[in-house]
């Protein structure tokens, strides 16, 4: 291989994961969260599977979706661009801002959530024990 390839592989892997970190991040603990739902199915593993998709798709919707549905939206609910224009901001601030989010603080929540219901059982299960001794 010469250094030329080799040196665009690297940059190449670089970008790759400077552009979509995050989303790697996410999709990998999705993946782990599902494995662990087909090998223990528990309550815990699936609100595991369901932030970490939240997050994933909150993730793509930031950086790829916005604007085409805002667009969409605007095109098909005012026909005219130059009237309505409070509708136009209406609905700019529900796709661009609110969506946005409600993704980021339900996927957040979730996870955090999962955690704090994995800390409690944990001190169920510690509590029971020493009374039973």
């Amino acid at each position: 291989m010469t250094s030329d390839i080799a040196s665009n592989l690297i940059t190449g892997l670089y970008l790759l994961f400077a552009h979509n970190g995050l989303l790697i991040i996410y999709v990998f603990g999705a993946l782990v969260s599902l494995l662990l739902i087909f090998l223990k199915p528990r309550r815990l593993t699936v609100l595991y599977f369901l932030a970490f998709l939240t997050l994933a798709f909150g993730f793509e919707y930031d950086k790829h979706l916005i604007v085409p549905l805002r667009d969409q939206t605007i095109a098909t609910v005012v026909a005219d661009p130059e009237t309505h224009l409070f509708t136009q901001r209406l609905i700019n601030l529900f796709i661009s801002e609110f969506i946005p989010v409600a993704l980021f603080i339900l996927g957040w929540g979730l996870l955090f959530l999962a955690i704090l219901l994995s800390l409690i059982g944990k001190n169920r299960k510690a509590v029971t024990t020493e009374k039973n001794v």
